[in-house]
C-alpha cells in the first residue's frame, strides 16, 4: 500500500499474523478479568462466602483459568514467533496448546461425569480410563521443539520448513494430540445429544443444570470441530502444499494458525458460558427454596395459629358448658 506523498508500506503474513495475535491477547486478557470478577462477585461476595484461595480456586474455576491463561501466553507467544522463529518460542507455545486441551478435556469431562452416569454407568471406568492418557498426550507435543534445540545449526534453520523428518515427527504429534481429543470430544457429544433427545421425550426428568450442560457442551464440541479444521488447513499448508518452504506459504500457514488460536478462546468462552448459566440455575434454586421454604413456614405457622385459636375457643366454650351445669345443679338441689 502506499499514500501520495510517498510513503508505502506493505502488509506481510508475519505482519498480520503478528497484529492478528497480539489483538486476541488483548481480549483474552479482558476476558480473563471478567472471569476473575465474575468469581469474585458472583460467587464468593453476593453468595456471602469466605474469600480464601479454596472457595476462588474451585475445580472447575482453576481449570477455566488456567485455560485462559495459557490461551494469553499462547497468543502472545505466536506474536513473537511470527516475526522471529526459535525452537524455544516453539516449545513454549506447544506447552500453551497443551494445557488448553488438558483443561478442556478436564473440564468437560467434569461437567459431564454425571450425564455420563446416568446415561452409561458401565462405561464410566472406561471413560475415566480414557481421560487419565490426555496429560501424556497433550504434552507429548513439546517433544519435537526441545529436540529441535540439540540440533545442530544448520539442520535446525530447517526443522518446519520443508518435508524432513522432524517436521513430519512434530506434525504427527499435533495430529494425535488433535485426534484424542475430537475422540473424546465426540464421545461427549454423543453423551450430551443422547441426553438431549431422551429428556425431551420424556424418558426421564432432566435436571435443568444438566440440561444446560448437556446444551453448552453441544456449543463447545461444535465450536472445537472447526477449530480441529483450522488447525488441519494451518498442518496442511494454508491453502498451499505442506511441502512447500517458500516465505509466502509459511507466512500463510502461521496466519492459518493463527485463526485457529483464535478459535480455542470461543470454545473457551463457551465453557465460560456454561459456567454462568449453570451458577444462575444454582442460585434461582436456592432463592426458589428459600421463598418455598419461606411460604411453606408461613402456611404452618398460620394453620398453626389457626388450630390453637380452635383449641383455645373450644376449651373456653367446655369451661363455660361446665360453669353453667355447676350453675343449675345446685338449683336442682334445692328443689329436692
Amino acid at each position: 500500500m502506499s499514500t501520495s506523498d510517498g510513503f508505502s508500506f506493505n502488509i506481510t503474513y508475519p505482519n498480520l499474523s503478528a497484529g492478528l495475535s497480539f489483538c486476541t491477547a488483548i481480549v483474552v486478557a479482558i476476558q480473563l478479568c471478567c472471569l476473575v470478577f465474575y468469581i469474585l462477585v458472583m460467587e464468593l461476595l453476593q453468595a456471602q462466602r469466605a474469600l480464601t484461595l479454596r472457595n476462588f480456586f474451585t475445580p472447575a474455576n482453576t481449570l477455566l483459568f488456567a485455560s485462559l491463561v495459557s490461551l494469553l501466553a499462547m497468543t502472545l507467544l505466536n506474536g513473537f514467533y511470527s516475526l522471529g522463529t526459535t525452537p524455544l518460542l516453539e516449545a513454549l507455545i506447544q506447552f500453551c496448546l497443551g494445557t488448553i486441551e488438558l483443561c478442556y478435556t478436564f473440564f468437560s469431562a467434569e461437567r459431564s461425569q454425571l450425564i455420563v452416569t446416568t446415561l452409561f454407568p458401565s462405561r464410566l471406568k472406561l471413560f475415566k480410563s480414557t481421560i487419565s492418557l490426555a496429560p501424556a498426550i497433550y504434552y507429548a507435543q513439546v517433544i519435537p521443539p526441545i529436540l529441535h534445540m540439540f540440533l545442530d545449526s544448520d539442520e535446525a534453520a530447517n526443522l518446519y520448513k520443508g518435508a524432513n523428518k522432524w517436521h513430519v515427527i512434530c506434525y504427527t504429534f499435533n495430529a494425535l494430540a488433535g485426534i484424542f481429543l475430537i475422540l473424546v470430544d465426540t464421545a461427549l457429544l454423543a453423551a450430551f445429544l443422547h441426553f438431549i433427545f431422551k429428556a425431551r421425550k420424556g424418558g426421564f426428568r432432566a435436571d435443568p443444570q444438566l440440561d444446560k450442560v448437556a446444551w453448552y457442551g453441544v456449543y463447545a464440541s461444535a465450536a472445537c470441530y472447526v477449530t480441529f479444521l483450522v488447525f488441519g488447513a494451518a498442518f496442511l499448508g494454508g491453502g498451499g502444499s505442506w511441502r512447500d518452504s517458500s516465505e509466502e506459504s509459511v507466512g500463510l500457514r502461521r496466519v492459518v494458525m493463527t485463526l485457529a488460536i483464535c478459535m480455542i478462546d470461543i470454545v473457551l468462552m463457551t465453557l465460560f458460558g456454561m459456567k454462568v448459566a449453570v451458577n444462575r440455575l444454582e442460585r434461582y434454586g436456592v432463592k426458589m427454596n428459600t421463598a418455598a421454604a419461606a411460604q411453606n413456614e408461613f402456611v404452618g405457622a398460620t394453620a398453626t395459629t389457626a388450630n390453637t385459636t380452635a383449641i383455645t375457643a373450644h376449651s373456653f366454650a367446655v369451661d363455660a358448658c361446665d360453669s353453667g351445669r355447676r350453675t343449675i345443679e345446685p338449683s336442682k338441689a334445692m328443689e329436692m
